[in-house]
Protein backbone atom coordinates (compact mmCIF):
# COMPACT_ATOMS: atom_id res chain seq x y z
CA UNK A 1 0.00 0.00 0.00
CA UNK A 2 1.27 3.47 -0.94
CA UNK A 3 1.13 6.05 1.83
CA UNK A 4 2.16 9.65 2.46
CA UNK A 5 3.66 10.58 5.80
CA UNK A 6 6.31 12.56 7.63
CA UNK A 7 9.59 11.41 9.16
CA UNK A 8 9.14 11.75 12.91
CA UNK A 9 11.99 9.67 14.32
CA UNK A 10 15.44 8.76 13.01
CA UNK A 11 18.29 6.95 14.75
CA UNK A 12 21.47 7.33 12.70
CA UNK A 13 23.53 5.14 15.05
CA UNK A 14 21.21 2.13 14.65
CA UNK A 15 20.12 2.98 11.05
CA UNK A 16 16.36 3.06 11.50
CA UNK A 17 13.51 5.51 11.75
CA UNK A 18 9.75 5.97 11.66
CA UNK A 19 7.37 7.67 9.27
CA UNK A 20 4.11 8.78 10.85
CA UNK A 21 1.09 8.28 8.59
CA UNK A 22 -2.29 9.77 9.53
CA UNK A 23 -4.72 7.13 10.87
CA UNK A 24 -2.04 4.39 10.75
CA UNK A 25 0.61 5.69 13.12
CA UNK A 26 4.33 4.95 12.94
CA UNK A 27 5.79 2.85 10.15
CA UNK A 28 9.33 1.51 10.52
CA UNK A 29 12.07 2.11 7.94
CA UNK A 30 15.75 1.19 7.90
CA UNK A 31 18.74 0.88 5.59
CA UNK A 32 17.00 -2.27 4.27
CA UNK A 33 14.30 -0.01 2.78
CA UNK A 34 14.66 0.73 -0.94
CA UNK A 35 15.31 4.48 -1.28
CA UNK A 36 14.44 6.41 -4.42
CA UNK A 37 15.77 9.96 -5.06
CA UNK A 38 17.54 9.95 -1.65
CA UNK A 39 19.48 7.77 0.81
CA UNK A 40 19.00 6.87 4.46
CA UNK A 41 21.79 9.26 5.44
CA UNK A 42 20.22 12.20 3.57
CA UNK A 43 16.72 12.07 5.07
CA UNK A 44 15.86 14.18 8.09
CA UNK A 45 13.04 14.81 10.52
CA UNK A 46 9.85 16.48 9.29
CA UNK A 47 10.42 15.64 5.63
CA UNK A 48 7.32 14.56 3.73
CA UNK A 49 7.71 11.14 2.11
CA UNK A 50 5.82 8.61 0.05
CA UNK A 51 6.31 5.01 1.14
CA UNK A 52 5.12 1.58 0.19
CA UNK A 53 4.44 -0.43 3.34
CA UNK A 54 3.99 -4.12 3.93
CA UNK A 55 2.72 -6.00 6.98
CA UNK A 56 5.35 -7.99 8.88
CA UNK A 57 5.11 -10.02 12.12
CA UNK A 58 6.50 -6.96 13.93
CA UNK A 59 4.19 -4.38 12.27
CA UNK A 60 4.26 -2.24 9.15
CA UNK A 61 7.60 -1.85 7.32
CA UNK A 62 8.39 0.69 4.60
CA UNK A 63 9.71 -1.38 1.70
CA UNK A 64 10.21 1.65 -0.54
CA UNK A 65 10.75 5.27 0.32
CA UNK A 66 10.73 8.47 -1.71
CA UNK A 67 10.90 12.14 -0.79
CA UNK A 68 7.86 14.16 -1.81
CA UNK A 69 8.98 17.39 -3.42
CA UNK A 70 7.18 20.46 -2.25
CA UNK A 71 6.70 22.60 -5.33
CA UNK A 72 7.05 26.31 -4.90
CA UNK A 73 4.31 28.39 -6.50
CA UNK A 74 5.31 29.74 -9.87
CA UNK A 75 5.65 33.50 -10.08
CA UNK A 76 4.57 35.13 -13.31
CA UNK A 77 6.85 37.79 -14.82
CA UNK A 78 4.24 40.44 -13.96
CA UNK A 79 4.26 39.45 -10.28
CA UNK A 80 8.07 39.37 -10.16
CA UNK A 81 8.27 43.07 -11.08
CA UNK A 82 5.81 44.26 -8.41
Amino acid sequence: MELIGKITKKNDDLSYGFVTVPKLGDIFFSKDTSFSNTTFDEVSLDQKVKITATETPRGLFATSFQLVSIQKPKVSPEQATL
